[in-house]
C-alpha cells in the first residue's frame, strides 16, 4: 500500500490478486472543516470503473473540563 498527498487529500492505493484478475482499492481522506474529517473508500474489480464502497464522516467532540476553585467552608475545615 502506498500513500501520498494529492492536493488537500491523503490518498492510499492498494491492489491485490483475485480469481479473475485483481481488486483495486483507493482510500481518500481529507479534513473538510474544523474538527471534521471525511474518508472514502473506492473499489474496482478487473477493469471495471471505481465505485464508492464506504463513506465515513468523523467529527471531534470537544470536551471541556471545568475546574472548581471553591474554598471549603469554615465548618468543613474544622472536621
Amino acid at each position: 500500500m502506498t500513500g501520498q498527498f494529492e492536493a488537500d487529500a491523503l490518498v492510499y492505493r492498494f491492489e491485490f490478486p483475485a480469481e479473475d484478475g485483481s481488486v483495486k482499492l483507493r482510500n481518500v481522506t481529507r479534513v473538510t472543516g474544523p474538527g471534521t474529517l471525511v474518508s472514502e473508500e473506492f473499489m474496482a474489480m478487473k477493469d471495471a470503473p471505481e465505485t464508492l464502497f464506504a463513506h465515513v464522516e468523523a467529527r471531534s467532540v470537544e470536551r471541556r473540563r471545568t475546574l472548581s476553585t471553591r474554598r471549603p467552608s469554615s465548618t468543613q475545615m474544622e472536621d
